[in-house]
């Protein structure tokens, strides 16, 4: 074998396969890190988002953040999940919350810790 093709199976015995959610999770503490704010994680139950920590999943976000301003376009660079759909990221604090826009209600929250 070449020694390109020898690495390539070396790395691909030691890289782990993880589950969708869990891998979506580490890219973002990953991305999260380099950005300064700390890692980022998908909020537990219950726990909220901004400044207050006040926004959570199910509740309309305030329509102050319904600007350019907190809108996040590079979702990707930030460490954050494709939004599908009507779905948008905002930026909330240091935290992101996925809103759908068809109707302004939270979808999912990731915070940072």
């Amino acid at each position: 074998l070449r020694q390109d093709q020898l690495r390539s199976r070396q790395q691909a015995r030691v890289t782990p396969i993880l589950p969708e959610e869990q891998r979506r999770q580490w890219d973002m503490q990953r991305n999260a890190t380099r950005s300064g704010i700390g890692p980022l994680q998908t909020a537990i139950p219950g726990e909220g988002a901004g400044p207050g920590r006040n926004i959570r999943l199910g509740d309309a976000l305030p329509s102050q953040y319904f600007n350019n301003g907190f809108v996040v376009e590079d979702w990707a660079a930030r460490g954050l999940s494709q939004p599908s759909g009507s779905f948008k990221w905002f930026q909330v604090g240091s935290d992101y919350v996925q809103v759908n826009m068809n109707n302004g209600l939270v979808g999912m929250v990731v915070v940072a810790r």
